[in-house]
């Protein structure tokens, strides 16, 4: 069976995402995970001089939610132990951006 068709049923792969299509979101880099599985946080880098985001996205459902600002060229995201910060590494910026989120 073809990988596409594999990962088109959310009944045969549970964790299928839907991707994002909006031309705003460009460039994925990195990807966390909060500790209870509930959300993935992307981010999406852009060209230099123009800052890149991180993007929620709740795996129940696949939907993504809003972007987050942070810094030019976001490369990695790591999410502490306790789910209550994640911290994005800026390539272009050369700076870390710490992103407060809910427990």
């Amino acid at each position: 069976m073809p990988a596409q068709t594999a990962l088109r049923s959310r009944r045969q792969f549970p964790g299928y995402v839907q991707p994002c299509t909006d031309p705003g979101r460009r460039s994925p880099v990195g990807i966390a995970i909060t500790p209870d599985g509930a959300t993935a946080y992307v981010t999406n880098g852009r060209g230099r001089g123009q800052n890149g985001s991180v993007t929620p996205i709740n795996l129940a459902t696949g939907t993504p939610g809003k972007p987050i600002p942070v810094g030019d060229a976001p490369q990695a995201i790591a999410i502490d132990p306790e789910g209550t910060a994640a911290y994005v590494a800026n390539f272009n910026s050369d700076n870390v951006t710490v992103l407060r989120l809910k427990p």
